[in-house]
């Protein structure tokens, strides 16, 4: 849900759904799309979410886009972008921060297994947009990648 604010404290009309799950991947353990965060680039929103269950393997992250904060909202129709891998297991809500040279990082939690459970853990990846504005990110476990 979204909605409309005068200020930081006063929401203005009644809120607005943004995304629900509709996807198979968003439905995978159970029909679950969470986990909101909103950035824009250029002229473009990006709400970000995770779909199915955050205790299963399943979990994993997806975008949609706007021309407006509040919708309507398209979603990429590659979701998932951040996914199980062979050695990534159940990737999801996150949010998205700047590095000091500028760059995207998305830090988000892993699976330490495929059992359904929330044993997770904390992990650090790029993101970025190519010049047609399609968001990217690669996922990564045990690696020693340069961080910010």
């Amino acid at each position: 849900m979204g909605q409309a604010m005068s200020d930081p404290l006063t929401p203005v009309g009644q809120p607005i759904e943004l995304l629900r799950p509709t996807k198979s991947w968003e439905r995978a353990s159970g029909h679950v799309t969470e986990g909101p965060f909103i950035l824009k680039h250029g002229d473009t929103y990006y709400l970000m979410y995770s779909g199915s269950r955050a205790d299963s393997p399943h979990y994993a992250i997806g975008y949609a886009t706007s021309q407006s904060p509040l919708g309507p909202f398209e979603k990429y129709e590659k979701n998932p972008i951040a996914k199980r891998t062979d050695s990534v297991i159940g990737p999801g809500h996150h949010c998205v921060i700047k590095g000091p040279n500028g760059d995207l990082w998305m830090l988000y939690h892993q699976k330490w297994d495929a059992k359904i459970n929330f044993h997770r853990f904390l992990a650090l990846d790029k993101i970025w947009f190519d010049e047609s504005g399609i968001m990217h990110s690669r996922v990564t476990n045990g690696t020693s990648e340069p961080s910010p």
